[in-house]
């Protein structure tokens, strides 16, 4: 069942800056306790230079504004959070397009492609998630996505899981290398966690939602 969960409602930085200002307000009440300790404390027969008093009294102004700004702060980046957070929810039930390897439950799978024009040919390789070719047949080298129907290379269906797909491009029968190509997934859930907004996929693959390059309906 689709779901948005928040496993951490502070970002890394809203608890850097929320450690930031209880450090700040620390230091505030310190110098507020010294200050009033100085004064109570000090010789009526050689007080403290005015010109000093005056000079502490500006640290005093300085270290309560930066108190109230990094309060302001961490509010701020509350709210941000929050926000993405809220947007980020909606993508539950969409397809988020990255780079990770596809889930296949028996529905074919179609993704972008953009075959080397360095290559006089092109082939479509598929991989299990051991990292075994288990397929690979030719592409056309003015296609803009392929598509594999899950059959291996004896025409059998594959197994319901997780499959990367690449383009191997040729020239003049030498290989020009695997490129990965970019899959599509059906976002389950939305989390923010310590590394940041992260989504999670079908067949349990995480992305981080800064990764996505593309967000499309269900086909």
């Amino acid at each position: 069942m689709d779901s948005v969960t928040s496993t951490n409602t502070a970002t890394p930085q809203t608890a850097q800056t929320t450690a930031t200002a209880t450090s700040e307000a620390s230091d505030y009440e310190t110098f507020l306790k010294m200050l009033t300790v100085q004064m109570q404390n000090q010789d009526p027969l050689n007080p403290v230079e005015s010109s000093d008093f005056a000079a502490q009294l500006a640290n005093f102004s300085s270290v309560e504004q930066q108190v109230l700004t990094n309060d302001l702060l961490t509010s701020i980046a509350a709210r941000l959070a929050n926000s993405d957070f809220a947007a980020l929810a909606d993508w539950v039930g969409m397809e988020a397009r990255s780079a990770n390897a596809a889930y296949f439950d028996g529905e074919a799978i179609t993704v972008p492609a953009k075959p080397d024009p360095a290559a006089d040919r092109s082939e479509l390789v598929v991989k299990d998630a051991n990292g075994l070719e288990i397929y690979r047949s030719a592409v056309d080298s003015s296609v803009s996505e392929v598509t594999w129907s899950g059959l291996n290379q004896s025409g059998v269906e594959a197994p319901s899981g997780l499959y990367s797909l690449h383009l191997e491009g040729f020239s003049s029968g030498e290989s020009l290398g695997l490129t990965s190509l970019e899959t599509y997934g059906r976002v389950q859930e939305a989390r923010i966690g310590d590394d940041g907004l992260t989504l999670i996929l079908a067949g349990g693959q995480t992305v981080l939602a800064d990764d996505v390059t593309a967000l499309r309906a269900p086909s």
